[in-house]
């Protein structure tokens, strides 16, 4: 319950009150009351003695005081204080105008019922709907107006003179107290009225907080007579379904029940001899049962509603159960309460819609139903024809995105999928402010629903369909499952059911029940999908985001001289540090977005005795010479990927609509030199391995059938390769 305290606006030069506002908290609600007034009000006295807390006395024309509040209120109450007639000399009348939560004048008749107390005053309804309290008699008493039919938005009171007297007496109202209706989304529409309670665009009805369908079913073989009927009762005694046992066959009865706690199912035998007739024999088919969807309820002591065989109960038997509204990630909060109702960190609103025609919330409901305009088929009549969003199903597995811990079907978890692999955060398990969404990703942990903003998800080949629902979230041909490091392809885990129903598939999912990262992530919030590099946490990626690439016209030195790297074939002898010159094993193409994390890296010439430009893919490795090799890593020399360069300043990289990668092998990794800088060729690990063809691929595993099963087999890198924060303390500037 909140409190009005009229005082707070007698702030004028003379303590005569002002329009203002204020904000008025009650739990976790609040409302701005806008108050406005013409008149004069203030605390009104007779012989030293306040008779009014606001008001105003000896009044000629009207006073009026108008409370607009932000989010609509309820239970309102307050009196109109010292309420009396002196005939000729003095008459007070007060007229009321209340407004519901769509601004429309509040029924005179529910007005009416809500003033009590009257003492020698009439109660009048005026033409414009408006109701006037007049006293009548020289009694002096306090009328009280008590309103619990349903919301108000706005009040407006009017004290005048009435028709006996050309002025009023002394006479005011006092402070009023109210409910604030809960908001949860903050629309200014109830949530007890708001057909999307958490505004995330999706309907309350379409998240679980709909009538549940339980069906109550009678088998009476050895039943006779029509002594037998059933009852569901609320929790407050009233009956919301019932039925009477007719038949000795089979009996069912399918009912509507609203979410709510505590509810009773009741069977009552009218002759008091259980389930049949016949006291002491044994019915052994006769029993009753309460089920959802064929699943029995349980009642709150954990046992089945149902029995089978003779039951001797008497004239009856009850049971106490509850039908909670689905909470999918389990986390206490409901999902038609929830804007993240599988905890990935992913918004509702976000993963209900396409990647490509997803459309922001306009902050506008124009008819009042809780329903924002842009997800509205009706926006300005109202409930009748508003259908929300229709959520999307990107893996068609017949578990919508917004309740799927795996959209795409590839093995990966959307918690994963949606941020970078070096920003990575870990869900927490703590939501501070209730709204659903885990501190971790919610900008306003403590505050409700308002600039809750989840995770704003990768797309990591700018193809604009976002990681978690990108089969090949790099765009490099091969399939996140096959880059993931899970060990099942693509066809095991289509084929694979989804016991526990989260979305994730049994083949990968190691986790029995609710975990937004089943085993993707460790208990120390590491990633465990595969890295060949080892880079991933230090500025570059898993290998189902990497790729390791010459571009077009990258010069590589052969037994020939330079030569373009897309005109070598496979036996062309190439001049290698180690190991002198070398049969190229292999070569291979793919062209791909030049965008995004994928765009290529330009490094400038000089940096690492280049002649020219290089241009090669983001965690294609480059070789460092130098004392601070020694120094740091006692290695003469060591490898860098590319993207670790960026922050030096002698490389860059460089968007463009597409390119194409290159790429050269040999019998074993190599350093061997292109544009006259010492760099790698390629090395088939998970990595490199996913940035080539299936053909491609199959080719390798002619050459090279060890790959097949474990790319790891072809040996390690030619040199230490460093992770993103080793080369930081290099000096790359020579």
């Amino acid at each position: 319950m909140a409190t009005l305290d009229n005082a707070i606006w007698l702030t004028g030069t003379s303590g005569e009150a002002e329009n203002g506002s204020t904000v008025i908290s009650d739990g976790a609600n609040d409302t701005t009351v806008t108050a406005s007034f013409t008149g004069d009000w203030a605390p009104v006295t007779n012989g030293g003695s306040t008779i009014a807390d606001f008001g105003g006395k000896f009044i000629s024309s009207q006073n009026t005081a108008n409370y607009e509040f932000s989010s609509p209120i309820e239970n309102v109450s307050f009196d109109f204080q010292h309420v009396n007639s002196s005939g000729s000399a003095n008459d007070d009348s007060w007229t009321i105008r209340a407004y519901d939560e769509n601004g429309d004048l509040i029924d005179s008749d529910d007005i009416v019922a809500s003033i009590s107390g009257l003492d020698q005053d009439t109660v009048t309804v005026n033409p414009d709907g408006s109701v006037t309290i007049e006293a009548e008699g020289s009694a002096v008493n306090d009328v009280s107006f008590n309103y619990t039919g349903g919301f108000v938005s706005e009040i407006n009171l009017t004290f005048e003179p009435g028709d006996d007297a050309s002025i009023t007496g002394g006479s005011g109202i006092s402070d009023l107290t109210f409910d604030i209706a809960p908001d949860l989304d903050g629309d200014n529409v109830p949530d007890a009225i708001d057909i999307d309670v958490d505004g995330d665009g999706i309907l309350n009805e379409d998240e679980g907080a709909g009538d549940t369908t339980l069906t109550v079913t009678f088998d009476g073989d050895f039943y006779s007579g029509s002594e037998n009927s059933w009852e569901i009762l609320d929790e407050n005694g009233n009956v919301v379904a019932s039925g009477d046992v007719t038949s000795s066959g089979v009996e069912t009865w399918d009912v509507s029940v609203p979410p709510g706690s505590n509810y009773t199912f009741k069977v009552v035998d009218t002759f008091g001899d259980g389930l049949g007739w016949t006291s002491g024999d044994s019915n052994s088919d006769a029993g009753f049962s309460l089920s959802i969807g064929g699943t029995t309820v349980l009642d709150n002591g954990g046992n089945p509603i149902s029995s089978t065989g003779y039951e001797d109960f008497g004239s009856e038997t009850s049971f106490t159960f509850d039908l909670d509204p689905l909470d999918t990630d389990g986390d206490g909060v409901a999902d038609y309460l929830d804007l993240d109702s599988d905890n990935d960190g992913i918004l509702d609103n976000v993963e209900a819609q396409t990647s490509t025609g997803d459309v922001a919330p306009t902050g506008v409901d124009s008819d009042g139903d809780g329903l924002d305009d842009a997800y509205d088929a009706t926006p300005t009549t109202g409930a009748v024809g508003s259908n929300g969003l229709s959520p999307e199903d990107t893996d068609n597995d017949g578990v919508d995105d917004y309740l799927d811990l795996d959209s795409d079907n590839d093995g990966i978890t959307d918690n994963v999928e949606a941020q970078t692999s070096t920003g990575y955060v870990a869900p927490t398990g703590i939501d501070t402010d209730g709204d659903g969404i885990d501190d971790a990703y919610d900008a306003t942990p403590t505050t409700g629903l308002a600039g809750s903003n989840g995770l704003t998800p990768e797309d990591t080949d700018g193809d604009d369909t976002e990681d978690y629902r990108d089969t090949d979230s790099d765009g490099d041909g091969i399939s996140d499952t096959d880059e993931a490091g899970h060990g099942v392809d693509q066809a095991a885990i289509d084929a694979s059911g989804d016991a526990d129903g989260d979305g994730i598939k049994d083949v990968v999912d190691d986790v029995d029940g609710w975990d937004v990262n089943d085993d993707d992530v460790d208990g120390s919030g590491n990633i465990t999908l595969d890295d060949t590099d080892g880079d991933a946490g230090s500025g570059g990626d898993f290998d189902y985001r990497d790729v390791i690439c010459f571009t077009t016209n990258s010069l590589i030195l052969t037994d020939r001289g330079e030569r373009p790297v897309q005109d070598l074939r496979v036996g062309d002898m190439v001049v290698t540090r180690d190991h002198g010159l070398q049969p190229i094993r292999w070569t291979g193409r793919k062209t791909t977005i030049g965008a995004g994390r994928l765009a290529p890296v330009r490094i400038q010439a000089g940096t690492f005795g280049n002649h020219s430009d290089l241009i090669v893919s983001p965690q294609h490795r480059m070789v460092y010479e130098g004392p601070q090799a020694n120094l740091l890593f006692a290695q003469p020399e060591v490898m860098i990927p590319a993207v670790h360069l960026l922050h030096s300043g002698s490389a860059k990289q460089t968007e463009m609509e597409q390119v194409t990668y290159f790429h050269i092998m040999f019998d074993a990794h190599q350093v061997i030199f292109a544009n006259g800088a010492a760099t790698e060729s390629f090395h088939p690990g998970h990595q490199g391995l996913s940035a080539v063809h299936d053909a491609a691929r199959d080719e390798l595993f002619t050459l090279f059938p060890e790959l097949r099963s474990e790319p790891r087999q072809y040996g390690d890198t030619a040199r230490m390769v460093l992770k993103g924060y080793e080369a930081r303390v290099l000096d790359l500037t020579r």
